[in-house]
């Protein structure tokens, strides 16, 4: 698909408003590797029931947002086509072992981001970049050339989010900083089995208790069931994992992974079946600030694919409201049963934000952890450059916080709906204090 001119993105909505043709973009991806074992189709089912929903079929693409769909499904579908061939050409890759990964999760914009990317300034952990979930299977299966490969991979994935802003993508700005070269969470390692393509997260999340339905997550009557679809796909996350150790020469011991997605807070059952010696790192923040950030965050991803005129804000405020609750009435009883106490540690928002080195300091004291003075001083000097970087954002957006301006009433919402209920307990339980960010 040739790039449009961004002019001509800007005339109005796409055509076809939500429409998207799923089989013609697997045969390009097919075409484009000569490559078509897909494996099975179950995941192709799933997106076709998203498609079907009613609340997808009331957004309506943008142009804009309707090509950069098509092209993330077609990537994607590459990445799947790939992954399958290059795991039959080299099957000893599934046994490189995946030793007790650390998974960082919590509801989105609890903090999740800032303290994956500081844990992985830890010598020895390894988080995978932007530009490896999206792009992880080498070209070559000569270790000789792996290294030149990689760069190549990197470079492609660089210029494709170069083109996407010169297009006009740059709606996550402030929200969410993206770099190729940045860990970034992992959900695109689950998208081969869930559907998962960034733009139908969207819906999945506006609509949680459908997709959970839906991929047997719960079952009729919304009680907590394991879900054959959600274990495959950690099972591919896996050996995703195991494929990147593998290029880098760590098929030995594989690597100490730092891995972090929100949406892990819905599957911790599936997890640790797939991954039994995993830790666990559950980021809280107050709801009042947590929510309205969350809804803040999807109405940016709104307006990445649809036009602004399908958001109904104090709808998208009642479905985050809905999926924190059901966040905060699971995960715990979850933890309990799957994770041993000794695997997991809480981290407080209001805290990581004040002294974000005591915070990870923390982390380490509760899994019982050496917390090394060289990671100390890698902290010490991460944290004094992104104050500064911070300091210029501010200045020159005039004192405020890129787009973090973010109130519960503009979702709908007042700050008494938090403090009752699940939400009290949830407050009381790890102290939560609200901070202004």
């Amino acid at each position: 698909m040739a790039l449009t001119p961004v002019s001509l993105l800007k005339l109005g909505p796409f055509k076809h408003g939500h429409k998207i043709n799923l089989e013609a973009l697997m045969t390009e991806a097919s075409k484009e590797t000569g490559l078509s074992d897909f494996g099975d189709l179950d995941f192709l089912t799933y997106y076709k029931k998203i498609a079907d929903n009613s609340f997808y079929k009331s957004l309506q693409f943008s142009n804009l947002g309707n090509i950069v769909a098509q092209k993330e499904f077609v990537l994607a579908m590459r990445r799947k086509l790939r992954l399958i061939q290059y795991l039959n050409d080299v099957p000893s890759i599934e046994n490189i072992p995946v030793p007790a990964p650390v998974f960082i999760f919590g509801i989105g914009r609890s903090g999740t981001t800032y303290l994956h990317r500081l844990m992985a300034l830890e010598p020895t952990a390894r988080a995978p970049y932007l530009w490896e979930l999206a792009n992880p299977v080498p070209a070559t299966l000569e270790m000789a050339q792996m290294e030149a490969d990689r760069v190549i991979r990197k470079e492609f994935m660089k210029n494709v989010i170069a083109k996407r802003e010169k297009m006009g993508d740059k709606t996550l700005e402030g929200l969410h900083e993206i770099g190729h070269d940045l860990p970034e969470e992992c959900l695109l390692f689950l998208s081969d089995h869930l559907p998962w393509s960034f733009h139908n997260i969207y819906s999945c999340l506006r609509k949680i208790p459908f997709f959970l339905k839906m991929m047997g997550v719960v079952d009729d009557n919304g009680k907590r069931q394991r879900s054959a679809q959600v274990v495959k796909a950690y099972q591919s996350y896996k050996r995703c994992l195991q494929l990147l150790s593998y290029q880098t020469g760590n098929s030995a011991a594989g690597n100490n992974w730092m891995l972090k997605c929100p949406l892990h807070c819905y599957f911790i059952a599936e997890l640790t079946e797939v991954f039994p010696d995993a830790k666990l790192v559950w980021a809280h923040r107050n709801p009042t600030t947590n929510i309205s950030s969350a809804c803040s965050l999807l109405e940016g991803i709104h307006g990445t694919y649809y036009e602004a005129d399908c958001l109904d804000r104090h709808a998208l405020g009642d479905d985050v409201k809905g999926f924190t609750e059901i966040v905060l009435q699971q995960a715990p009883k979850d933890l309990a049963q799957h994770v041993p106490p000794t695997n997991s540690a809480n981290v407080r928002f209001d805290e990581l934000v004040r002294d974000p080195i005591e915070t990870v300091r923390g982390v380490y004291k509760q899994l019982n952890w050496e917390f090394t003075e060289e990671y100390e001083q890698i902290l010490k000097e991460h944290v004094a450059k992104d104050n500064l970087k911070r300091e210029a954002k501010k200045k020159s957006d005039g004192g405020k916080h890129g787009m973090y301006q973010h109130t519960p009433d503009r979702f709908g919402l007042e700050k008494h709906d938090f403090t009752k209920g699940v939400y009290e307990e949830y407050v009381n339980q790890y102290g939560l204090q609200e901070c202004k960010m």
